[in-house]
């Protein structure tokens, strides 16, 4: 089994992570509800993207694609209601599903040339 180290701009994510939590935990009560879901999104996305970051070539495209859904979720609990489902679930979900086959097939394009 190999390894992946985390790159320095992971390792950066990953404290703004911590911090983002901690303080969406912490300061719910001054700001709301809104405030924490907002700072716990914007950590799992933080956490995602350091995992992305690191990930190798077999795992890319599934780290790629659950990046995507999390900045979904994030920009959900910035700009929309995020207790229903509305045209930007659609919307998302259709560009998440584009941007994943595009690289995909990308990939398979590029492994054919090498072999």
């Amino acid at each position: 089994m190999t390894t992946t180290k985390i790159t320095h701009k992971g390792k950066k994510l990953v404290v703004t992570a911590f911090v983002s939590m901690i303080a969406a935990y912490n300061l719910w009560p001054l700001f709301g509800v809104k405030f924490y879901d907002a700072g716990m999104a914007f950590g799992i996305l933080c956490l995602v993207w350091s995992i992305h970051l690191s990930a190798n070539d077999k795992f890319r495209i599934f780290s790629l694609a659950f990046l995507l859904l999390c900045f979904s979720n994030f920009f959900d609990e910035l700009f929309f209601d995020p207790t229903s489902a509305g045209i930007n679930e659609y919307i998302s979900s259709l560009l998440i599903i584009i941007t994943v086959i595009v690289v995909y097939l990308k990939d398979v394009r590029r492994n054919k040339g090498h072999n």
